[in-house]
């Protein structure tokens, strides 16, 4: 009777146990997700999927069609005008970017950006705007990183060339972070839904790899081509 009493109470110890570290696992890869990466060299240049390619294959309704025959680069650029870039813009041309994490907020700092991911499932404050970056909530799928991006403003996905149209109250990005076992390469798989502007959602992946290198804010010059 002891030695089954003694018994029950090690596997009630040893179950505990295993769940503390299940618990925890979360916390020990969002500790490990906090460092600068970059996109991997590939051929003497940074490795990513052409925008151009994307954009080509984008499946785009009426309105998305109109919206880039009116784009005009004077007026709308980013660069040529300083505006602020949406949160869906980037991903294509070999960027790098920075997670900072406070466990209840990941700063994700990059594409000329600094972007708060919620990770306690918060929703917007009743004097919470829409705007560019949106409102991101992030939980952990296993060893990857999701985070889904709603309350977005007009904005473009840069391509290249002439832009894609993304945002408003319908849009949604959705990216999803997967570190490798050795915790050293970062798979990224985004998801632009915007029913407005695309007949399917637009898919896109890309790779980084970890990096002891530092990022520095740069100032925007507006210019014109």
């Amino acid at each position: 009777m002891i030695f089954k009493r003694f018994v029950i109470l090690l596997l009630t110890f040893l179950l505990g146990t295993v769940g503390s570290a299940f618990a925890q696992e979360p916390r020990q890869l969002q500790a490990a997700l906090e460092s600068l990466w970059e996109p991997p060299p590939r051929n003497g240049r940074a490795s990513s999927e052409n925008m151009l390619d994307i954009a080509a294959d984008a499946l785009l309704t009426a309105e998305a069609e109109d919206f880039r025959r009116r784009w005009a680069i004077e007026e709308n650029d980013n660069t040529a005008t300083c505006q602020r870039r949406s949160a869906a813009a980037h991903f294509g041309f070999g960027y790098t970017l920075e997670f900072l994490d406070t466990q209840e907020i990941l700063y994700l700092v990059g594409f000329e950006q600094v972007r708060r991911v919620y990770m306690d499932g918060r929703d917007p404050p009743n004097n919470f705007w829409p705007n560019k970056l949106g409102w991101s909530k992030g939980h952990w799928d296993g060893n990857t990183l999701v985070v889904r991006t709603n309350d977005f403003t007009q904005g473009t996905i840069d391509t290249g060339n002439r832009p894609l149209p993304f945002g408003g109250p319908d849009a949604e990005m959705i990216e999803r972070y997967t570190l490798s076992d050795d915790l050293n390469t970062l798979s990224l798989h985004v998801t632009r839904i915007d029913a407005k502007y695309y007949i399917a959602p637009i898919e896109m992946h890309h790779t980084f790899i970890r990096s002891n290198r530092t990022i520095f804010a740069i100032d925007c010059v507006p210019s014109i081509y």
